[in-house]
């Protein structure tokens, strides 16, 4: 919880008790001057200040009634697991997240907690990891949380640390619960890459919290969900939806609860203007019958090796494959001829010539510049003779160990029986080494075995370059 949320705690309580306080004394003092005051007028005055007392009393009791939802959220929120969580219009039932799971529990009244004070939430609904967990379970965590004092900042942020390995591919966001606090959505995530899926869920909490659940087919990234007046009808605004020859579409869909009910309305991405559904749906049915011929396509290249694929270009493919990956670019032929080269050695080279020839070069003075920006220690190396070459040789180790993991989180990789050469490809898509050491072994290693999918990818594409420019140049010379 916030210092700003504890202290408004603490002010509050702090005023009560100065109202009633005030309210015991100046009874006190009314007591005295009742004995100046004539019978009739005095059962008058009781009267008025039962009344009075009566109606303080009330303002003291809803104020205090206020602040119990206050005591639960904050032992909730101090807690190194919690994410973020939703309190209902009604403060008896709040949804929150934990590390891959997501939890709805119900608040004791101001009553029954005046009854017993270390009574704790009642578990109503688990998702994702905790699905499985006994709800007196949880529950008995809450009790020992509210008999301990609350973490500091940094104890936090050491239990958090200490609390890896906790998540996996399931991920919870946006849960809301609608005006009257009967429904409660949210947005459930899981998979990656070309496994990544959305799905809209709602709970019925009048209903023993019975979900109801609406799969995303479309793009789900950055999807935003909103209940509408009647509470009844939730809005799911997907701003990527769907892919079509001229960009995209957004699309917002409207859920009617009650009667499951669904109505379609897309709009152009960039300009926001509303396209007609049968004018979308012509676009994108379009769009995905040329996208399912590339793959096609594709997949049949893929199934050739790398000679395989060259060898079944005609004279002409070999000829515009050459041109896509090897042509010499304008500023290259330019810098070629400003060096010396003759017009006829220009003439005979390609992009891959021209790298090759520049490793040699003796580095320019705007990149001396950049250099010594980028790396302090050189600020007093003589670097006028250094080569491209020599500036690679020195940078590619500094990238090497800037991207490896810390020690200490490379013993812990060891030690968790994870690959010794994991990448920074996997780190970076789990936005570094400690993130990355936050999930499951099992959601690290389909990232690793899916990063060294894309390698392979990426090296066979690298070959197929190459022996298209052996194979172009072959026939060149024949």
């Amino acid at each position: 919880m916030t210092g700003k949320r504890k202290n408004g705690i603490m002010s509050a309580v702090l005023i009560i008790f100065i109202v009633l306080t005030m309210l015991g004394c100046d009874g006190q003092k009314k007591e005295q001057e009742k004995e100046s005051i004539k019978p009739q007028e005095r059962d008058e005055q009781v009267v008025s200040e039962e009344t009075d007392v009566q109606q303080n009393n009330q303002v003291a009791v809803e104020q205090s009634i206020d602040l119990v939802p206050d005591i639960f959220i904050q032992m909730l929120e101090n807690h190194p697991l919690h994410r973020s969580g939703d309190l209902s219009p009604d403060k008896r039932y709040y949804a929150y997240e934990e590390r891959s799971s997501i939890i709805l529990v119900r608040f004791p009244t101001a009553e029954e907690y005046r009854a017993d004070e270390i009574l704790a939430p009642k578990v109503l609904f688990t998702d994702g990891r905790r699905r499985t967990s006994s709800f007196a379970e949880i529950e008995a965590d809450y009790i020992q949380r509210l008999r301990q004092p609350l973490l500091t900042e940094e104890e936090i942020n050491e239990a958090v640390y200490d609390l890896r390995s906790v998540y996996d591919w399931n991920n919870f966001y946006g849960q809301k619960f609608c005006q009257d606090g009967r429904y409660l959505a949210y947005l459930s995530y899981s998979g990656f890459g070309s496994h990544w899926t959305c799905t809209v869920c709602v709970l019925d909490i009048m209903e023993g919290c019975a979900v109801s659940s609406l799969p995303v087919e479309e793009n789900g990234e950055y999807a935003e969900i909103a209940w509408l007046e009647d509470g009844k009808t939730l809005e799911i605004y997907l701003p990527w939806a769907e892919r079509i020859k001229e960009g995209y579409l957004a699309l917002r869909r409207t859920w009617h609860i009650p009667s499951g009910e669904i109505k379609l309305v897309y709009f152009d991405t960039e300009s926001g203007q509303q396209v007609a559904l049968t004018d979308a749906q012509k676009a994108i049915a379009e769009y995905d019958q040329e996208e399912a011929e590339s793959n096609r396509a594709e997949e049949v290249l893929a199934g050739l090796t790398v000679q395989e694929r060259v060898a079944a270009l005609t004279p002409e493919e070999l000829a515009v494959e050459y041109t896509r990956y090897f042509s010499l670019h304008t500023e290259q032929a330019k810098e070629l001829k400003e060096r010396g080269y003759s017009s006829e050695t220009i003439a005979g080279m390609d992009s891959l010539d021209f790298e090759k020839e520049e490793k040699g070069w003796l580095i320019s003075e705007d990149s001396i510049r950049q250099t010594r920006k980028l790396y302090p220690e050189l600020e007093d190396v003589d670097l006028s003779q250094w080569t491209y070459q020599d500036l690679e040789d020195y940078v590619l180790p500094l990238n090497e160990a800037h991207n490896a993991p810390p020690e200490a989180l490379r013993q812990e990789i060891l030690e968790r029986g994870l690959p010794a050469d994991i990448s920074s490809r996997v780190s970076k898509e789990f936005h570094g080494w400690e993130n990355m050491l936050a999930y499951t072994n099992e959601a690290i290693m389909a990232m690793y075995e899916a990063a060294e999918r894309t390698e392979a990818m990426f090296e066979k594409a690298a070959a197929y370059r190459l022996a298209v420019r052996e194979a172009y140049r072959a026939q060149e010379n024949h």
